[in-house]
């Protein structure tokens, strides 16, 4: 590490090679990298749930603001 680095630096660059190396200990093939994909995948996840809770929502909303709106293509009767 270079002479420059604040402590503070230091302490970050120490924290991500120990997040690595145990990692890679974790899973010898794919390290870092496939825990990164693994979270990646999991946002995906949520924000889909997200977007599902959000289109939900907003279609009841608009359900009750306009009962008789059918602008979702949902029959209002149903």
């Amino acid at each position: 590490m270079k002479e420059e680095l604040d402590m503070e630096a230091r302490k970050n660059i120490i924290r991500s090679m120990v997040w690595d190396a145990k990692a890679r200990e974790d899973d010898p093939e794919l390290g870092s990298y496939g825990l990164n994909q693994a979270l990646l995948k999991r946002v995906e996840m949520l924000e889909m749930y997200v977007m599902r809770g959000t289109y939900r929502w907003c279609n009841n909303l608009n359900s009750q603001m306009y009962p008789n709106n059918n602008l979702l293509g949902h029959n209002s009767e149903s």
